[in-house]
């Protein structure tokens, strides 16, 4: 059989038809074992009945692969025979800017940056983070190598000057996570259908950034109530929207480019078989 994954940058309508904007495919081969990806190594371990599909040359493969607001990530893998008689879908899944963008910012810590600085450049942090993609019914997964697409304005120690309110709150190191450790999970339902508006079914509790969002969405509230009282008693009509305009404006640079590589899915082989055998569901991504 031939697999061949494809990753594209789409945007939903509110009829829930899927537009793509870019997407790339690769060529990928079936593999009953697995290495880590954050660190290129070269010792695989045995992980069958899990199939693994990687893409060790994932940052050239998907270089130009970058999301932003309003978008989402979609992943499809698709398997089908060498004279192309059939052809079937294996995974599918999706994943939106909004939920890669608080994942990273969970995981870049101030604190790493500072230790950068003071110590001079010496102390060098890998601002790519890895992050699970599940696809329908929690067949499978996929792993995504997200990182801030750089603006220009960079310090000397090759990290950028400017943070974000989101950044501030988060004190916490972590390392890159591998395929052998544990990661916060989404659930990505099928392409067909719209997004659940029940966020809490998107992430596990332990890393979660819905947790995240209402932590940052309280605070960022109160602060922005606090801001505009304390402003609005001591301004005229004028002054006030020149406050609106300037807190809408740091409100609008919390957003940022995210490069989103792909680096594999993993599957059972007895829901390959199926879905090849039984299912044969037609490709969305690659028409």
């Amino acid at each position: 059989l031939d697999y061949v994954v494809t990753c594209a940058v789409c945007t939903r309508s509110d009829a829930g038809d899927i537009h793509i904007h870019k997407k790339k495919c690769q060529e990928v081969f079936a593999s009953p074992s697995k290495h880590a990806m954050d660190s290129k190594g070269e010792e695989s371990k045995m992980s069958y009945p899990n199939i693994f599909f990687m893409i060790d040359n994932f940052e050239e493969v998907f270089s130009d692969m970058t999301v932003g607001e309003g978008e989402m990530v979609c992943v499809e893998l698709v398997a089908s025979d060498k004279s192309n008689t059939f052809q079937g879908v294996i995974f599918q899944g999706s994943i939106r800017y909004e939920a890669l963008k608080k994942v990273y910012d969970n995981r870049v810590s101030v604190a790493a940056k500072m230790a950068q600085r003071m110590s001079f450049g010496f102390y060098k942090y890998n601002n790519m983070e890895f992050v699970r993609m599940k696809g329908p019914q929690g067949k499978g997964h996929a792993e995504m190598a997200v990182s801030r697409v750089p603006t220009g304005d960079t310090s000397p120690c090759g990290t950028e000057e400017e943070v974000s309110p989101m950044h501030e709150r988060v004190t916490s190191f972590s390392t890159p996570p591998t395929p052998e450790r544990n990661r916060p999970s989404f659930f990505s339902p099928s392409l067909r259908r719209k997004m659940p508006r029940n966020r809490n079914a998107e992430m596990k509790k332990s890393h979660s950034a819905n947790d995240s969002e209402e932590f940052f969405r309280e605070e960022e509230d109160e602060d922005l109530h606090t801001a505009t009282n304390l402003r609005s008693r001591s301004l005229s009509g004028t002054g006030r929207s020149l406050v609106g305009s300037w807190l809408k404006l740091n409100r609008t640079e919390d957003f940022f480019l995210l490069y989103s590589h792909l680096t594999y899915v993993t599957l059972p082989l007895h829901r390959i078989t199926a879905d090849i055998l039984e299912v044969r569901q037609k490709p969305i991504l690659m028409t």
